[in-house]
């Protein structure tokens, strides 16, 4: 594409790359169920994960909660619930909420992927 500017009564034309805008969700999620006591957030720019992972940070875990006791700690974050990919904090609590037994959770944590079921 390219971009037309008029500076002084003097047309300059300058190509340009079009890209789809970069948006930031800053959505903020108490776990039910099975991921009660947890509050998540979409993975944001200041994130140690962005770039590197998609899904939700967890931002607290209730000491006394089943994920807690599963080894959920703030922090890390949700990558995949039940081996499917997530992509928000919103979407990890709707999968999560399919699940009355047993959730399995991709985490991601120092800069890798570990497998967690909370009972």
């Amino acid at each position: 594409a390219t971009l037309t500017i008029d500076r002084h009564n003097k047309l300059l034309e300058l190509p340009v790359e079009l890209q789809e805008a970069n948006t930031v969700s800053t959505a903020q999620v108490k776990g039910e169920g099975l991921l009660a006591g947890v509050a998540l957030a979409d993975i944001s720019p200041d994130s140690a994960a962005y770039g590197q992972a998609d899904g939700a940070e967890i931002l607290a875990v209730d000491s006394e909660s089943d994920a807690a006791r599963a080894g959920l700690i703030a922090g890390d974050f949700i990558v995949s619930v039940d081996q499917q990919p997530v992509h928000s904090a919103t979407q990890v609590a709707r999968q999560a909420n399919r699940f009355e037994k047993l959730l399995l959770l991709g985490i991601f944590h120092a800069g890798g992927i570990q497998y967690v079921v909370i009972p």
